[in-house]
């Protein structure tokens, strides 16, 4: 048994040195707080966020704790991605271009946001800044080798859920998707060849859409939409960029899982936010009361994970199955 796991460690740690940065694109998933730099009022920037976070602090992360890139960051022996508006020099192990409330769509977001195409935008003044410090040879082998995480898309069909109570129509998907393939097409073109694509969450059952403790359907029909929709375009960029490698992990597919069974994964509640203690707002006030065990609910409010879910999607992604991460797992990811 101890050689097992002494295997896997060692294994995990071959991996953590081939990856030398970690670079994440999203919404408030993936945000580390870029949006405290921006004029929107989507900010986590103030307590209670961060309550289980390094000393407390309220990073921006709309989170009690660490995000999923914070923990796949350890995994890989990388210091958590820090927001690319303020980064400054700390480039060469990866950022985090996440902003709260984006999406695909460039009208996404409440206030001024970073949309996809924004980060990616941000990703090709990065890459110019590291031909600059590295030298063109050493900066490319370091961006192919980096790890490209993905989440975005929830908020373009979130809204349009919450706005409409259905799905989203076909052309619009589609519409998203083909905005979607062409911004992994210039991160491919700016050289990055590990990707990490984090498929849409199981809308409906985020606290905000569930009633009476069910997953809302509008919300459920349109994940399973824009999923098959999106894995079709992920195989078809399996085929067009070559020497790319993409995994599709599954949110949508842990979400349910543990909404079927909470107490399987620790959880007493998937149907309320922890923050705010029973309020119908979707993020947490200022100071605001929360829950007495974070750690025993799926989510932190009415939108948004709980660091104790982030850490089982992380390790569940970074070794898992095909069920859960597909083709391979992000171990073997960081290793091919």
């Amino acid at each position: 048994m101890w050689a097992l796991v002494v295997l896997a460690f060692l294994l995990g740690m071959a991996s953590a040195q081939i990856v030398p940065a970690l670079f994440a694109f999203g919404d408030s998933l993936v945000d580390s707080g870029n949006n405290n730099m921006l004029p929107t009022i989507a900010r986590a920037n103030h307590p209670p966020y961060g309550y289980n976070f390094d000393n407390h602090a309220a990073t921006g992360r709309f989170c009690d704790g660490k995000l999923i890139p914070d923990f796949l960051a350890s995994l890989l022996g990388l210091p958590f991605p820090p927001p690319y508006l303020s980064a400054g020099d700390n480039i060469t192990q990866g950022v985090s271009f996440g902003s709260a409330s984006s999406g695909i769509g460039r009208w996404t977001g409440q206030g001024f946001v970073l949309s996809f195409a924004n980060q990616v935008d941000g990703f090709r003044e990065v890459q110019s800044r590291l031909v600059r410090r590295l030298g063109p040879m050493r900066a490319m082998s370091l961006i192919s080798r980096s790890i490209f995480y993905i989440c975005t898309a929830n908020n373009d069909v979130n809204n349009f859920v919450l706005r409409f109570r259905t799905e989203l129509p076909i052309d619009l998907r589609d519409g998203l998707l083909v905005e979607f393939a062409l911004q992994l097409e210039r991160l491919y073109r700016l050289g990055a060849r590990k990707f990490v694509v984090v498929n849409l969450s199981a809308v409906g059952c985020i606290p905000m859409n569930q009633r009476l403790g069910r997953c809302g359907s509008a919300g459920m029909n349109a994940a399973l939409s824009f999923n098959l929709g999106l894995a079709s375009v992920l195989d078809s960029l399996r085929i067009s960029m070559r020497g790319a490698r993409i995994v599709t992990a599954n949110m949508e597919g842990l979400m349910l899982q543990v909404k079927s069974n909470p107490h399987a994964y620790g959880f007493s509640n998937t149907v309320q936010g922890c923050c705010p203690l029973n309020q119908p707002w979707r993020w947490c006030f200022d100071g605001g009361e929360f829950c007495e065990k974070p750690s025993n609910f799926m989510f932190w409010d009415m939108v948004h994970p709980s660091q104790a879910f982030n850490s089982i999607a992380a390790h569940r992604w970074w070794n898992g199955t095909l069920e859960d991460v597909y083709p391979v797992n992000i171990r073997t990811l960081a290793s091919i």
